[in-house]
């Protein structure tokens, strides 16, 4: 990588952690249409998705066993959840879903939550940092809109979401694998004509 893309990489991949914690200023954006311009979902469905996605996270709280050992992180794209993270138990993975399954609007659930105790505070750093750069490369590669990739991360695994064409989808896992600290790379998309 030359210097100037190396530069330009790390800028925006600080900018997009630092940003990381300000929903308001993305949902502002998403108001004022900054971010939904590109993106395949009709507005109404984009809005579904946020509010599957708060139903979900707090019927995972109203559940004390799920919320005190488990860590699941949640994300709907499509009215398709995906289910990441860490359970100890496959009672408690399964019991996850069953949760979420019954969340309104919900199409379908991927359950990609892992057979492990819940991550590390450092591990959960090293995942943002990881998505962080997996936004920046995309965002930094020429021709690609990296609007239409939702980015997961996950205890090093990459999780890739959004509706794409086939080309699009390889570009996004290639640029994904290339990013280090990645472990692997998941996609879950779904898949629209070019």
């Amino acid at each position: 990588m030359n210097f100037t893309r190396f530069t330009l990489v790390s800028a925006l991949a600080a900018s997009t952690t630092l940003l990381a914690g300000c929903p308001a200023v993305i949902v502002g954006g998403a108001a004022a249409g900054g971010l939904t311009a590109h993106d395949r979902r009709p507005y109404e469905v984009q809005l579904d998705d946020e509010n599957i996605e708060q139903k979900a996270n707090a019927r995972i709280g109203n559940h004390p066993s799920l919320d005190a050992e488990c860590h699941v992180s949640i994300t709907s794209y499509n009215h398709l959840v995906l289910l990441a993270g860490q359970c100890p138990t496959e009672v408690l993975r399964k019991q996850a879903q069953q949760v979420i399954n019954e969340v309104p609007t919900v199409r379908r659930v991927q359950n990609e939550i892992r057979l492990l105790g819940p991550r590390s505070t450092l591990t959960a750093s090293a995942d943002g940092w990881i998505t962080s750069k997996v936004k920046s490369f995309m965002v930094a590669e020429k021709g690609f809109d990296s609007t239409r990739v939702k980015v997961v991360t996950e205890n090093g695994e990459v999780f890739l979401m959004g509706l794409v064409t086939k080309p699009e989808s390889q570009r996004a896992i290639a640029i994904a694998r290339n990013v280090s600290g990645v472990q692997r790379v998941v996609p879950v998309f779904e898949y629209v004509e070019g």
